[in-house]
């Protein structure tokens, strides 16, 4: 049986993914992604604001839109200008043009690269202006989240780790998602060990580079005379102290089929709990020409078609997911990172070409 693999990804303190829950449904629509991400929201709090990055489904869409006061919904630029290119066509000066109005910082560079796209393409700004700036265009992002990421590569690298997995059976699939887990937790610790810096290996290197590129090299200097480093201005979010949180857990294995508990029932259900649809027979009345709809002992044979039909969207779920963040464990060290307003979920569907902050 085919399905859809769903997986949230975080960003840890080290800027790399940080899985967080995935889940396998028959097929992605606005219902099943409720289903997940009401879990997802379940398991790590709702206390906080979240940032979630996805590409343009409609289905996560609307529940992103039913849930505006708990969560900022961006697009991934790299999908946007997919979409952009196959109505518009390609071409190096557009597509600069519209990467430069979504990482302007200021409205008045955002504005600025708006009217050149203008000048070459009316509709293609006009299309743009349709999509919400504060889901694509980092001037309008809020100043509430520490990541200001418009696009899903993080997710890829989690992707491309799955691959082997993905055409297995589905629980062959959970658990060996399941054990990467739990030795990627491991030896995330091992590492952390060998760091004895504050900030982490990929942000202290980024900082450094900017330190150089500035040319402030005065200010620098004046840190020093004040017995202080560059790193004492980093956020905490990208802390020694906070990835040892988010890592400081254990993936708890499940028990043997010798544990399982007994069950009283004697015979096994179907687990969406649905009935086999009836053939229905159509045949063509002699006297008018139309045509007569009949099924096995049931008069409304239409009626009771569209019941099996209506039972079916809405249990269209296989809730065989197995979520990192389910553990007790993982949430709380998944909630003290949103202390510091930096966790940022991705939102995926591996079984696709791209990425559920």
């Amino acid at each position: 049986m085919g399905g859809q693999l769903l997986i949230v990804v975080g960003r840890d303190p080290n800027d790399q993914y940080f899985p967080l829950a995935f889940g396998v449904v028959v097929t992605e629509t606005k219902e099943t992604w409720r289903w997940f991400i009401d879990l997802l929201m379940g398991d790590i709090g709702l206390e906080k604001r979240y940032v979630l990055l996805s590409d343009q489904q409609k289905g996560l869409v609307f529940v992103f839109e039913e849930m505006n006061e708990r969560v900022e919904h961006r697009l991934c630029l790299r999908h946007l200008y997919a979409n952009f290119k196959n109505i518009f066509g390609w071409g190096a000066l557009i597509r600069d043009l519209m990467m430069g109005a979504a990482k302007a910082t200021y409205y008045q560079g955002w504005l600025t690269k708006m009217n050149e796209l203008k000048e070459v393409d009316k509709k293609a700004r006009s299309w743009l202006m349709e999509v919400p700036p504060k889901s694509w265009c980092k001037h309008a992002f809020s100043f509430y989240p520490k990541c200001d990421v418009i696009m899903n590569n993080i997710f890829e690298s989690f992707n491309a780790t799955i691959l082997a997995a993905r055409d297995k059976p589905i629980l062959t699939m959970s658990e060996w998602i399941k054990k990467y887990l739990m030795n990627r937790c491991s030896t995330s610790v091992l590492k952390l060990e060998k760091w004895p810096h504050k900030v982490m290996p990929i942000p202290r290197k980024r900082l450094d580079h900017r330190v150089i590129m500035s040319g402030q090299w005065h200010v620098v200097a004046t840190l020093g005379f004040r017995q202080q480093t560059p790193e004492d201005f980093v956020d905490d979010c990208y802390s020694r102290e906070k990835y040892k949180l988010c890592y400081g857990f254990a993936v708890s294995p499940i028990n043997g089929h010798d544990m399982w508990p007994e069950s009283c029932k004697s015979t096994t259900q179907d687990p969406n709990g649905l009935k086999r649809k009836k053939k229905v027979k159509t045949q063509p009345t002699q006297s008018d020409g139309d045509v007569t709809t009949q099924t096995d002992g049931n008069e409304n044979g239409a009626s009771q078609t569209d019941v099996v039909q209506t039972g079916a969207s809405q249990t269209d779920v296989v809730q065989t997911s197995a979520t990192a963040a389910s553990q007790g464990d993982t949430a709380q060290g998944v909630a003290t990172q949103a202390d510091a307003s930096q966790v940022i979920l991705f939102t995926g569907k591996p079984t696709c070409n791209w990425m559920l902050v």
